[in-house]
């Protein structure tokens, strides 16, 4: 019986490697898209003005993407993905849109957060958290009305995250950090729903 068990927990084993493998391979038709997409995107964003420095910026950070997806390292990966994400308020910045390129700054510091303390690297992680509060306090500012429910809550998230990270408590700035992400999204839907 323990040899058909032994087979069985194989056969498990082999089935989550080819689950995973699965995910990579998603993973990387996802980038070679997004280099594909970034080569649509630089002539007009050229014409629209931005500089040389936001389109290397963007275009190393999608190449380091590319290279830690071949890794195989999921924590490399995600903090490769954000770093190219750290690129998209700059990018947003050159149109005209309703929605602020802030929200955009506060998802890359708040992901930035989860993803260090899952680390332990809370001095990064403080630091983000200040940039989180300085994007957070200049985008409050510019909040309509009808926002403010929506802004009261992702106040109130912002400083809960900043407590816990301030306690280096990991497990709850994981859970804290996603719950302002949700906010966000929500402060995000907000915007569209005015266009």
């Amino acid at each position: 019986e323990s040899g058909r068990k032994g087979s069985q927990d194989h056969g498990g084993q082999k089935e989550d490697k080819q689950k995973e493998e699965e995910k990579w391979k998603e993973v990387d038709k996802i980038i070679n898209d997004l280099h594909y997409l970034w080569n649509d995107l630089m002539p007009e964003i050229t014409k629209k003005g931005a500089d040389m420095k936001l389109s290397d910026a963007f275009a190393g950070s999608l190449n380091s993407l590319t290279t830690k997806a071949g890794s195989r390292d999921r924590d490399k990966v995600m903090a490769a993905a954000n770093r190219l994400y750290s690129h998209i308020p700059d990018l947003f910045s050159l149109y005209r849109l309703k929605m602020s390129p802030e929200l955009k700054r506060m998802v890359y510091y708040t992901r930035n957060i989860v993803l260090g303390s899952e680390k332990d690297a809370w001095e990064q992680t403080g630091k983000d958290m200040e940039s989180l509060e300085k994007s957070w306090s200049l985008l409050r500012n510019t909040l309509e009305e009808e926002q403010k429910k929506i802004g009261d809550k992702l106040d109130l998230s912002i400083y809960e995250l900043k407590k816990v990270v301030s306690e280096k408590n990991g497990q709850l700035a994981v859970i804290k950090g996603r719950i302002v992400l949700n906010n966000i999204s929500g402060l995000a839907e907000s915007y569209e729903k005015k266009i």
